[in-house]
């Protein structure tokens, strides 16, 4: 013969025990990294919500504070920090129950530890001072009943636990001209 052989046999990885062992063992491991991923991918997302709420509530308090507002203006802003308020509650909750995964779970601890490091998830709610009992998304969405508003909201709210806020904003504002 030519004195070639096939990779498989050659390395061992014909059909047997060992294979159908070291198969089922790399199937789980890849499995168990795809989650983690996904859970990293969460926590970075929650995390860029919470620090622009922190970071909008903190600049808007300055402005709001040397009176450069107009009425109109100040509406605006206050609309944009319902916004991100909403989303960052939202975002602290998720961010809560990944760290309560984290107690099970050796292999999430440094994950979510290296993301979320010393970051401090709470919200306060006396930090700025308007009323966020009202949805978010008060959109008139005038070709739609009362019934499909309500589901449309709360795919709005899905939107936004799960892609970037400019990302879910745009996709969220897309969807509405439609229902307008």
């Amino acid at each position: 013969g030519s004195g070639f052989i096939p990779n498989a046999r050659r390395d061992n990885f014909n059909d047997s025990k060992t294979y159908t062992f070291l198969e089922s063992k790399l199937k789980k491991l890849f499995a168990s990294l795809g989650n983690l991923t996904t859970t990293s991918s969460k926590l970075h997302n929650r995390k860029k919500d919470i620090l622009a709420y922190k970071d909008t509530a903190a600049k808007f308090e300055i402005q709001n504070r040397s009176g450069e507002y107009t009425e109109r203006e100040l509406e605006l802003h206050r609309e944009t920090l319902k916004i991100l308020k909403v989303q960052a509650l939202s975002s602290a909750k998720l961010i809560k129950e990944i760290e309560d995964k984290t107690i099970c779970d050796r292999k999430l601890q440094p994950i979510y530890n290296s993301i979320i490091h010393d970051l401090d998830v709470a919200i306060d709610d006396k930090k700025i001072d308007f009323d966020i009992s009202k949805h978010p998304y008060s959109m008139p969405l005038s070709q739609l009943d009362s019934e499909k508003k309500k589901l449309l909201e709360e795919i709005f709210v899905i939107i936004k636990e799960n892609l970037p806020l400019e990302e879910a904003e745009t996709l969220i504002k897309k969807i509405a001209d439609c229902y307008n």
